[in-house]
């Protein structure tokens, strides 16, 4: 008998990029010369002083359960490393440690959003960003984005996308960067920006009860 899966499984789609690794192996093994655009990963093997550190790791009893949030002295070292690299401060406390992005944006989605919720995300996306959504019982939005102006917010787009929510329901959204979505540096200082970020707050206000 087969076995009966939630609604919400129902709703998930397989991800693209996988499909596109296991079919690039796949071809490997009949001795096809396949160069593969999936699954983004380095062509090298993992370096060794870290390979030494993960197996004194292991010989020194770092094999044990830990904080929900992360081992304390790792929690540490991230908050070096960000305050190193961005001059900004986080508390340990305001840090999380996962098994990676799809892990934190996964749960943040399902803590985040329920059914009849509604998320905004611009594309170009992460293709799991919208099965994230839609595991919570939420529905993506998906919003254009303008290439010749660096991926910025198609407001037209935005805007003819939020209308369609009934503003009668109590709706939420929620922005994800795309990939590779970098704001151009010469705008940050500029009015035109900010102008740009009133137009933002301007239409999401729009659907807020």
């Amino acid at each position: 008998m087969p076995i009966s899966l939630s609604k919400l499984v129902d709703k998930i789609k397989p991800s693209f990029t996988l499909q596109m690794t296991a079919r690039a192996a796949a071809l490997r093994e009949k001795g096809i010369d396949v160069i593969n655009f999936g699954v983004g990963e380095p062509d090298f093997n993992t370096p060794s002083h870290i390979i030494k550190a993960g197996q004194n790791a292991i010989e020194d009893g770092y094999t044990k359960y830990t904080p929900g949030s992360g081992m304390l002295e790792l929690k540490e070292a991230i908050q070096t490393k960000i305050n190193n690299m961005t001059g900004i401060l986080y508390e340990t406390n305001q840090i999380i440690v996962s098994n990676g992005g799809k892990q934190s944006l996964s749960v943040a989605c399902q803590a985040l959003f329920q059914d009849g919720d509604k998320v905004i995300v611009f594309s170009p996306y992460w293709v799991s960003f919208p099965e994230f959504v839609r595991l919570s019982g939420a529905e993506p939005l998906l919003v254009e984005t303008l290439p010749k102006q660096q991926f910025e917010p198609d407001f037209d787009d935005l805007n003819k996308k939020t209308l369609s929510i009934n503003t009668k329901l109590k709706n939420k959204s929620f922005l994800q960067n795309a990939p590779k979505h970098i704001v151009a540096k010469e705008k940050i200082a500029l009015k035109d920006y900010k102008i740009e970020l009133k137009k933002l707050n301007s239409i999401l206000n729009s659907i807020k009860n």
